[in-house]
């Protein structure tokens, strides 16, 4: 198991690896960074320094880790009619989170938690104009019947049918990014990025730093952070009470089969709406005791430069979804006492 005694040191890791990667962006994009900037930073440098600072700790308890960062531009679409205003497709989400815990005692388990994540800039804790896109809102908040469309590589697509991720709303959470450091604030913590509910109004008011977020989801508590996805069999079919579970795998499978395929493009920084895509990925202590998901992923290969890689090939081919993926392993599982 992941020892109670360890949260405070992870939650102090994670909250460092956020706030390296916050002002990374900055110094990336000269001083202006946007929610693909700040993405970009989390899910390369800032996977990283969580690296650096959650494997001691692990290591120490004879736990492995492995961290696996994935920037996508492009992101799928959850098609599905609104009420009042009738078919729309926003963004599913700009992050997908996921914590695997592989349990090596005889007869254990591997447990997957995940999250999707909407990135959102806000001054102050508050969104620009007051309030977020109503259609990415609805979508958060009540979790209409929804259709995934579009393809990876190949044949490989997503499953073709409405799915619904109801009850609850653990599904998915805003993140709050903010756009300046608070400077005239002398009491400033050094979060940010908050995670909140998607209820109105969406303010960090109310939801929790990005850093204790992220440390909870490896723990069972009775508020959970994100929410609980089976590994579904393959092949995968969606079924009643299965579809969080087999959109969770969709996306990692088709993000990784991204990864494979375009490992050796040409390096130049992408605009927005252009595809782009990178991935870095760190593992500490014995493989053996680590799930298998993050085998599926390659390593892009920089040479030594910090910016993403153009795809030039298939440019349809626009289903990933930028990932942090979570994986331990050791005796036992993750819970709170």
């Amino acid at each position: 198991m992941i020892p109670d005694t360890l949260f405070d040191a992870l939650a102090c890791g994670a909250r460092i690896a956020v706030h390296h990667a916050w002002f990374h962006a900055f110094a990336m994009s000269g001083g202006t960074p946007d929610e693909i900037d700040h993405i970009y930073a989390m899910t390369t440098e800032g996977i990283r320094e969580l690296g650096t600072q959650w494997s001691p700790i692990l290591l120490s308890k004879g736990l492995s880790l492995r961290l696996t960062g994935v920037f996508c531009h492009q992101t799928p679409k959850a098609h599905y009619n609104h009420p009042v205003d009738g078919p729309k497709a926003p963004e599913l989400g700009d992050l997908l989170i996921v914590h695997e815990h592989k349990n090596t005692l005889p007869g254990g388990t591997i447990t997957r938690r995940a999250v999707l994540v909407q990135a959102k800039m806000v001054s102050e804790g508050v969104p620009g104009g007051g309030k977020v896109d109503q259609y990415q809102e609805h979508l958060y908040e009540h979790w209409p019947d929804f259709e995934l469309k579009g393809r990876g590589p190949g044949t490989a697509r997503f499953l073709s049918g409405q799915r619904d991720f109801r009850p609850g709303i653990d599904s998915g959470r805003y993140g709050l990014i903010e756009k300046n450091p608070h400077a005239v604030h002398p009491f400033w913590c050094g979060f940010p990025w908050t995670y909140s509910e998607p209820r109105k109004p969406v303010r960090s008011a109310g939801g929790e730093d990005a850093g204790a977020f992220i440390a909870n989801m490896l723990y069972d508590t009775g508020w959970l952070r994100g929410r609980v996805a089976l590994i579904p069999p393959t092949p995968l079919a969606l079924a009643p009470g299965n579809h969080f579970d087999v959109t969770v795998e969709e996306l990692l499978t088709l993000t990784a089969m991204k990864t494979l395929r375009f490992s050796k493009k040409a390096y130049i920084k992408g605009l927005r709406g252009h595809p782009a895509l990178a991935c870095f990925q760190n593992a500490y202590g014995a493989l053996s005791l680590l799930p298998d998901t993050g085998t599926g992923f390659a390593e892009t290969d920089f040479g030594g430069r910090g910016i993403p890689p153009e795809e030039t090939a298939e440019p349809d081919f626009d289903d990933g979804i930028s990932v942090l993926l979570i994986e331990t392993g050791g005796e036992g599982k993750a819970r709170l006492a």
